[in-house]
């Protein structure tokens, strides 16, 4: 009998999906990079939110960009702004505040803390912080 090409375990090694849905840590730093010991769990770029957050987030570009020339140019920028911390804010899923997890709570959070975006994309397009090199046979 043929092995599945979707079940060959040399394929599986290249699986990424179960990692990027599932979440993986991030450790926050302050900006001078001091270790806070908080952390958020992020899911990855490959994973179904952040997919369906991106056609969100794209349609309502599209949106504010037929907008542009009716608004000021400090309210597009408030706008723009504000679907790039949304998109964001939908990879978390938890953190380890005392506080409990909410999504209005992790967008408030980004809002105020706006240093930590760029760390929190680099993390979730990072493949490397959802994949999980296979072990060979010895």
């Amino acid at each position: 009998s043929k092995t599945s090409p979707a079940s060959s375990a040399a394929m599986a090694a290249f699986s990424i999906t179960s990692a990027a849905n599932e979440g993986r840590t991030l450790n926050l730093e302050f900006p001078d990079g001091t270790a806070t010991g908080e952390h958020l769990t992020v899911l990855g770029s490959d994973s179904k939110a952040f997919r369906a957050g991106k056609s969100v987030f794209q349609r309502q570009s599209l949106a504010l960009i037929k907008e542009k020339e009716k608004i000021t140019v400090e309210e597009y920028a408030e706008r723009e702004a504000r679907l790039t911390t949304t998109l964001l804010s939908s990879c978390v899923v938890g953190w380890s505040f005392d506080v409990p997890f909410s999504r209005k709570g992790v967008l408030e959070f980004l809002e105020t803390a706006p240093y930590l975006e760029p760390a929190l994309d680099s993390f979730l397009v990072d493949r490397s912080n959802f994949f999980v090199t296979p072990q060979k046979a010895s």
